[in-house]
């Protein structure tokens, strides 16, 4: 193992720590999810510093990195800083009670610090150990970061923007935009960005194994944090389960405006 991991190991957990900190004087242990961007910023800029040489894809990794996480951080930071926890998070901080004071800490900071260093495994590897200069393969993993970025960025707003001026209670759920292709755009978006930044982190290094950050975190969108939680929450919403019922859940389903197609 490179010895730089260990530094960059030790930075994220000063970091998190740090962090939850933060998040205890203001009793919202939701404020994790601001602080996910950050820890891969300080992931991406220990491993520039740790680099014996840098070359231009690394600024271009750092550059990648940067952009869309002081963006996510943004979104979440002007949408959950001022609020209550999150209901994911109260549910949590209800059933550990007492223990929370660790809990919280362990369970969820320090738990999130080990996914990130699994996730930002392109980050890290793209970082510390990118050689040779940029070619066709690099701008085709660059193409598919911009189009993940464009594609959570534009739903996030959509999304903002239903919620401010539209919804009602004739018109309780989000159906049109990037929304009416998938029931969670922005996380499908999400993944997408880490698969194209794993294309340009491989392509310097060689390293196969920085695919299992974007498996990571298209798994834990999916499967377990980000899709079923909220599938969850509207299970017994009727407005919102005849909208599952002709929109798909994760990966889009691109069709000519007006084209329907009648199963049998």
């Amino acid at each position: 193992m490179n010895p730089s991991i260990y530094f960059v190991v030790t930075a994220l957990f000063v970091y998190m720590s740090l962090a939850y900190g933060v998040a205890t004087w203001k009793r919202n242990l939701g404020l994790v999810d601001i602080f996910w961007g950050g820890g891969f910023i300080v992931i991406a800029v220990t491993g520039l510093l740790l680099s014996s040489e840098i070359v231009l894809r690394q600024w271009m990794i750092l550059a990648m990195t940067m952009l869309w996480a002081l963006r996510l951080a943004l979104h979440i930071g002007r949408r959950n800083w001022a609020k209550s926890e999150d209901f994911r998070y109260r549910a949590m901080r209800q059933r550990w009670g007492h223990s929370v004071w660790w809990k919280g800490y362990t369970h969820i900071f320090l738990l999130q610090g080990g996914l990130m260093l699994i996730v930002g495994l392109p980050v890290i590897v793209g970082t510390i150990e990118s050689q040779a200069s940029l070619n066709g393969f690099d701008l085709a993993g660059f193409f598919v970061w911009a189009v993940g970025l464009t594609f959570e960025g534009t739903a996030d707003r959509q999304l903002r923007s239903f919620l401010r001026h539209e919804k009602s209670i004739d018109n309780p759920v989000m159906r049109h935009g990037l929304w009416a292709i998938t029931r969670h755009p922005n996380y499908f978006g999400e993944a997408l960005l880490w698969w194209g930044m794993a294309l340009v982190a491989y392509n310097g290094s060689g390293a196969w194994w920085v695919f299992a950050g974007p498996l990571a975190i298209t798994l834990l969108l999916r499967y377990v944090s980000g899709v079923p939680l909220l599938e969850a929450r509207y299970k017994n919403d009727a407005a919102y389960q005849a909208y599952a019922d002709t929109t798909p859940v994760f990966i889009p389903r691109l069709r000519r405006k007006g084209h329907r197609r009648n199963k049998r």
